[in-house]
């Protein structure tokens, strides 16, 4: 891990010593004409100014024009109405303001745009073991969100009768509930043993050393067998 982080460092650092701001990248007029807006660009992931432009401030029907989204945005169409004008919303994309790409770093998607009347949104899909999730849907109001808000499959308990009693869920290597595992035994039986744990981390089971030898663990926390000396 030590090694990884020094070699990220070392990379932002060169590309940050390779980029200089210079202030003829930055295009600013000096004033927009009549009607129009000042609009900035924002600036890039190495904190340089991008710029600014004029745009018109009314447009087709009278409605007011909009800045486009500046640089590490994107662009989100809100919902419009019979009588409303069209309009968007900008979002924050960290992707595009890294200077070394992070694989944790979750995609910039635009949240769903539901009829607040007839429906409700729901969570997409877990897309990485890091908590990404997939794209917002709408559904009716009323009905059952087919994913949780942490992307993962929603699964109903199984109901146990009797002298039995229910097991803990298995998970898959995303950390989600596996349908169905959640098993039903009778009482001091012992549960079927689990593959993942709620992190989607694999259950390990602790290894039985013979005479002479001595248990470790690794950095991983599973165990492997060592002579002793």
């Amino acid at each position: 891990m030590r090694l990884i982080a020094c070699t990220l460092l070392a990379a932002i650092f060169a590309r940050s010593l390779a980029h200089r701001c210079l202030d003829s990248d930055a295009q600013e007029p000096y004033f927009c004409g009549f009607e129009q807006q000042w609009c900035d660009r924002g600036y890039d992931e190495y904190g340089c100014w991008m710029g600014a432009y004029c745009e018109a401030a009314v447009g087709w029907m009278q409605c007011p024009v909009q800045c486009d989204c500046m640089y590490g945005e994107i662009r989100c169409e809100n919902r419009v109405g019979d009588l409303e004008c069209p309009s968007f919303t900008c979002i924050p994309d960290p992707a595009a303001m890294a200077i070394v790409q992070d694989p944790w770093t979750c995609p910039a998607l635009c949240p769903a745009q539901c009829d607040p009347m007839t429906e409700q949104p729901c969570p997409g899909p877990k897309l990485t073991r890091s908590g990404c999730l997939g794209q917002e849907t709408c559904i009716p109001l009323g009905e059952q969100c087919p994913y949780d808000w942490d992307g993962c499959p929603v699964v109903e308990e199984q109901e146990c009768g009797g002298n039995k009693f229910n097991c803990d869920f298995d998970y898959d290597i995303m950390g989600c509930r596996v349908p169905g595992s959640d098993v039903c035994v009778k009482k001091r039986k012992k549960c079927p043993a689990t593959s993942y744990d709620s992190q989607g981390c694999p259950v390990l089971t602790e290894t039985e050393c013979p005479d002479g030898q001595i248990k470790c663990e690794d950095m991983l926390g599973s165990y492997y067998d060592t002579f002793v000396r």
